[in-house]
């Protein structure tokens, strides 16, 4: 693979855009994106190998990466998203009749067979969440507001559990920031029905959590987030049933943001060293790495994609 890969990221392969199928990662991927907006994978393994999709295949962020690692969604350079299959060789509008139906996203996820697509933007509220479905190419239906029977003003990051039957999803009625945020869960195919997962505040002072942020689904139940103590961040988690968030980041460490699940249970973050890396452990929050530590990660959200091969063990199984 490494070969493959290496003429992947060299330029001398061929004189335009690369089409060459990509391999699948043997660890999985992590989608990200750096400051200019252009969409890369990295494998989820130390120093991984990074591939820039922007490059390959024109669009930028936001972008999205299925949980399976099958497919991407990527913008385009008129607002609309774009989806991608596994070998990253091709981009298909999100279209019905050359219309647009997932115009200028802020955020968006994708299901496993890159039919379902969800996406936030304005709406009957300040922001909020939007399905559409595909029937086949230039054939998608015309986006569903998921979130408008909802009381929040702003409903954002939406990601989508493993049979895409549900989101998950930032809920605030203050702002845009990060800071008092709840977060919320509604289903795909029951109109309204927008439920609360976690509310802040929980406890009182320098115990108190006053923010809930960047959720998405565990494979075994439950809910991994961005979790805010008085002027600290880290990663948490939420098990089934449980109502208290539990702390997966490791003592002395802070600053580690917007994770993902791998269908395995690790987890992929942003950890804030003076530049944001991705930092991947196992599910208990050992055994942490840095998968991509040379570029700044913008930290508008990260998608993990995709398992460990089987018969492989990889750094942090």
């Amino acid at each position: 693979m490494a070969g493959v890969v290496g003429c992947l990221l060299a330029t001398a392969c061929h004189a335009g855009p690369d089409r060459t199928p990509v391999p699948r990662a043997a660890d999985g991927w992590v989608l990200y994106q750096v400051a200019d907006r252009s969409v890369h994978l990295v494998e989820a393994r130390p120093g991984g190998t990074v591939v820039n999709i922007s490059d390959r295949l024109g669009g930028t962020g936001p972008a999205a990466l299925s949980h399976n690692g099958a497919w991407l969604a990527v913008t385009m350079a008129d607002g609309c998203a774009a989806v991608s299959t596994g070998g990253f060789t091709e981009l298909e509008k999100v279209t019905s009749h050359g219309r647009c139906t997932a115009p200028y996203a802020e955020s968006l996820d994708l299901s496993d067979d890159g039919t379902v697509l969800v996406f936030n933007g304005s709406g009957v509220h300040e922001r909020d969440i939007f399905l559409t479905r595909r029937a086949g190419p230039d054939d998608w239906s015309a986006p569903r507001n998921l979130t408008g029977d909802g009381q929040y003003r702003f409903n954002k990051l939406p990601v989508l559990n493993a049979d895409a039957t549900e989101i998950v999803y930032d809920c605030s009625t203050g702002d845009q920031s990060d800071e008092l945020v709840d977060i919320c869960r509604v289903s795909l195919s029951t109109p309204g029905g927008v439920r609360s997962v976690l509310a802040q505040p929980i406890g009182s002072g320098d115990q108190a959590w006053t923010s809930f942020h960047s959720p998405a689904y565990l494979p075994g139940g439950g809910y991994v987030f961005e979790c805010h103590h008085p002027h600290e961040e880290m990663v948490c988690v939420l098990p089934p049933g449980a109502r208290q968030p539990v702390r997966l980041t490791t003592a002395g460490v802070s600053d580690d943001n917007s994770p993902c699940a791998f269908p395995d249970g690790r987890i992929a973050s942003l950890l804030d060293t003076g530049i944001h890396t991705i930092r991947i452990t196992r599910a208990d929050g050992s055994g942490a790495f840095a998968a991509q530590d040379r570029d700044d990660v913008l930290d508008v959200g990260i998608y993990c994609g995709g398992q460990p091969v089987p018969g492989r063990r990889g750094p942090a199984s």
